[in-house]
């Protein structure tokens, strides 16, 4: 019994000098401050132009950058009758509206939008100049990657809820 008292102590003296109030150097220092995230301005609206058709966009970003390259006749014009269809009826429009880039995917024939992907790598950042939240109630937020690396982030796509 009496080497058991011994050990005891000695364990309770170690675990003592392991409690005590003096800290590493490490420790002593105060965390460093992080950097608060900058705040990007809004370069467009989108939860604005969800559920515009495309006729409404144009109108509010102006003209597509595909009628620079060819006259606007060759862009699709809506169909009152449905005797006359649009073979592909899948369209693109491409805008630049404040140093963002936008592709707007829409139907020919309806003129409804189907959805508007803001190009670029930074999330955070497509987030703040597209004034895009997750949690929105009328539309949907999801990431493009690139085609060719499932990791690289190439853009977000705007859905109207349905």
């Amino acid at each position: 019994m009496r080497l058991f008292y011994p050990s005891v102590f000695a364990v309770l003296v170690l675990s003592a000098g392991a409690c005590t109030r003096s800290q590493p150097p490490s420790e002593i220092k105060p965390p460093a401050a992080v950097a608060p995230s900058v705040t990007l301005p809004v370069a467009v609206d989108l939860p604005s132009l969800v559920g515009y058709s495309i006729e409404e966009i144009r109108e509010r970003l102006g003209a597509p950058r595909e009628t620079q390259a060819e006259p606007l006749a060759v862009q699709p014009k809506p169909r009152n009758s449905k005797s006359l269809r649009i073979k592909d009826e899948g369209w693109i429009n491409t805008f630049e509206t404040g140093g963002v880039t936008l592709i707007v995917t829409f139907n020919a024939r309806t003129r409804k939008v189907r959805d508007i992907v803001m190009t670029g790598n930074n999330e955070e950042e497509l987030m703040q100049r597209g004034n895009l939240t997750l949690t929105a109630p009328s539309y949907i937020v999801l990431p493009v990657f690139a085609p060719e690396t499932a990791t690289q982030l190439s853009g977000v796509r705007v859905i109207k809820r349905r």
